[in-house]
């Protein structure tokens, strides 16, 4: 990647890549079983909306861009309807 250093004869010789892998978020969240701590003693409109958050984060993990998602879904069904 020569276009990280400028004005430099050979820039790939003093070049350092460094890859920085993932913070583990996700290996933690499982290993301390964070869902299913977060939805104890909770209103059923908080339980909603954070299974759903978790069923999100759990379908961004599998993919990066899903395009086949309840949520879009249900915004085609909205949009197919209010078309009518």
């Amino acid at each position: 990647m020569p276009w990280l250093e400028k004005e430099q004869e050979k820039p790939s010789d003093n070049l350092l890549f460094i890859h920085v892998p993932r913070c583990g978020g996700t290996s933690l969240m499982k290993h301390y079983n964070v869902p299913e701590k977060s939805l104890k003693n909770k209103a059923c409109l908080k339980k909603f909306w954070m299974k759903t958050f978790f069923r999100r984060y759990a379908l961004l993990e599998r993919n990066n861009f899903p395009i086949w998602t309840e949520g879009n879904a249900a915004l085609f069904f909205i949009f197919v309807i209010g078309c009518f």
